[in-house]
């Protein structure tokens, strides 16, 4: 559907602004995977957690590993996320 923002701005097509940020799970702080739609302040102190104990994430379906992390919120999260290489010095346990 065509919407204005504002009163007398033309309209943009859908998907015309659309943005996606993607952030790597093996370096995102929890402030930042707060940004992730439906992951809040506790499930990304459930990723942390998890990436800080398991060792790097291999790929963004991993979310669907992390304990506590409805498996909707790991679906969804998936297309905004990576799993790129761990920060120098991490042992890649997985």
């Amino acid at each position: 559907a065509l919407a204005a923002a504002f009163p007398g701005e033309r309209p943009e097509p859908a998907g015309v602004c659309e943005a996606r940020i993607v952030f790597d799970l093996n370096r995102a702080s929890a402030e930042e995977l707060c940004l992730i739609p439906g992951i809040g302040p506790s499930h990304a102190a459930k990723i942390v957690r998890y990436r800080e104990s398991g060792g790097p994430f291999s790929s963004p379906s991993d979310l669907r590993l992390v304990p506590g992390l409805p498996r909707s919120a790991a679906a969804a999260a998936e297309r905004h996320v990576s799993a790129g290489p761990p920060p120098a010095g991490k042992d890649p346990r997985r």
